[in-house]
Order: structure tokens, then sequence, then C-alpha cells
């Protein structure tokens, strides 16, 4: 099977999706092990700016930024993102990787990584194959 897929260059194609695949694994292994919550993990200082833009909206009567208030002092950032603490299992698996808009876990690195090359890679399959069909004809 290896031949094959080595042979065709298929694994240029399946590559992007296995590594894709590798991210949403990672990223339910997390949910999983700690009871359907992505644990995220932020400083003090970045939980209050949350909470402060939470209640400059709530002051302006949304009812949604209420909801937030109410689960944020729950340690609940939305309905699936919480707080990471001492307690939260596979760590190193959950949201840490700050990029200061956001917060990415190395799975969703993974699923971008693997979105990115499977945008591309039939293109890249094509040059492939066309050079080698045209070297064999040499």
């Amino acid at each position: 099977m290896f031949k094959f897929l080595r042979k065709t260059a298929l694994w240029i194609v399946l590559a992007p999706a296995a590594i894709g695949g590798a991210g949403l694994a990672s990223n339910q292994a997390v949910l999983v092990a700690n009871h359907d919550t992505f644990p995220v993990m932020m400083n003090d200082a970045k939980v209050n700016m949350y909470r402060m833009e939470a209640q400059a909206v709530a002051q302006e009567g949304d009812e949604d930024a209420q909801v937030v208030l109410i689960l944020l002092e729950h340690g609940y950032l939305d309905d699936t993102h919480v707080i990471m603490t001492p307690a939260s299992h596979l760590k190193f698996l959950a949201d840490w990787i700050d990029l200061k808009s956001s917060t990415w876990s190395p799975g969703d690195v993974l699923l971008y990584i693997g979105e990115m090359g499977i945008t591309y890679a039939p293109f890249v399959w094509v040059i492939v194959v066309i050079g080698r069909l045209r070297k064999k004809e040499e």
C-alpha cells in the first residue's frame, strides 16, 4: 500500500487530511478528558479584560453579556471553553498558544495546517504527476 501511495504520489493529497485528522483527534481528546469542556490558559489580566468588556456590554442592556458574566463567575468563557485550572486534564493539548487576538491549541494548529494543505495539495499533486509522466516519456 505504501508503495502504491509513493508511486502514485497520493501521499501528497492524503498527508494534509491526516494532519487535520490528528488535530481533530487532539481537540476531541481534550473535550473527552475534561468532561465536554475545553480549558484555555489565561492570566488574571486577560480574564479581567474579558470581564470588563462583558460588563460594558451588559450595562448597555445586552442579555447575552449578562449571561457571559454569570458563566465567567463559574470559570466558563462560553458554553465550551473554561479557564484552565490545576484540575484540568491534557493541558498540553488545550488552548495555550497565545496569538494576542486569540488562543490556540496544538490541535487547532494542526487543523489549520491540514486545511491549508488540503487547499493546495491537489494542485501540487497534479504538477508532480505531470512531471513524472514527462520524465517517463523522455
